[in-house]
């Protein structure tokens, strides 16, 4: 999640995008950045590495990343708190109250819930990453692959979290909603 954050903090502030284009851009640039880092665990998986052990120390990875970028190429100024310079308001995920934290975000999630409830219920590929999770032998048996499900599922769920994460990056986060890592643990 963390790097979905970073990566809608870059985006916000680099890119000079049109209003309804800049969120989705910042989107689903979360999302391939979110997919390929969750792939790691599952390459790491079959070279023999435990993808749990592999998927912390990644976190870790992912933490320190954060506060190098924030301190370093992301900071705004030379201040005693380290924060991200402003996000462009073009960015900027709509709320719907004013000062409110509640928007477009909180549709974007219920529409991938949706998403992910088809996915997994309604199709086949949902039935084998269900099967290859709950009854591997099942389903190595009835000729799903469990390792192609293990990496669609790492796949998917580090681009939901880095989506959420984006949303949380553009521009709703802080108190002044401008800014990103304005808080005292970063």
């Amino acid at each position: 999640m963390m790097l979905g954050a970073v990566t809608a903090a870059w985006l916000g502030h680099t890119l000079d995008l049109p209003y309804v284009i800049h969120p989705i851009v910042i989107i689903l640039a979360a999302a391939v950045i979110g997919g390929l880092y969750g792939y790691i665990p599952v390459f790491k998986g079959e070279l023999g590495i435990n993808e749990l052990i592999s998927t912390i120390m990644l976190n870790e990875i992912a933490i320190l990343f954060l506060e190098w970028v924030v301190n370093f190429p992301l900071r705004a100024d030379a201040g005693s708190a380290a924060h991200s310079f402003i996000i462009k308001e073009t960015a900027w995920l709509p709320s719907f109250l004013p000062s409110s934290r509640w928007g477009v975000g909180f549709v974007i999630a219920i529409i991938m819930a949706v998403v992910i409830y088809f996915l997994l219920w309604r199709t086949s590929t949902g039935y084998e990453q269900r099967m290859s999770g709950n009854a591997p032998r099942f389903a190595k048996y009835g000729g799903i692959k469990n390792e192609k499900a293990a990496l669609r599922g790492m796949i998917i769920s580090g681009a939901l979290a880095w989506v959420g994460r984006c949303d949380r990056g553009n521009g709703r986060e802080s108190p002044d909603h401008d800014r990103l890592f304005h808080r005292p643990w970063f």
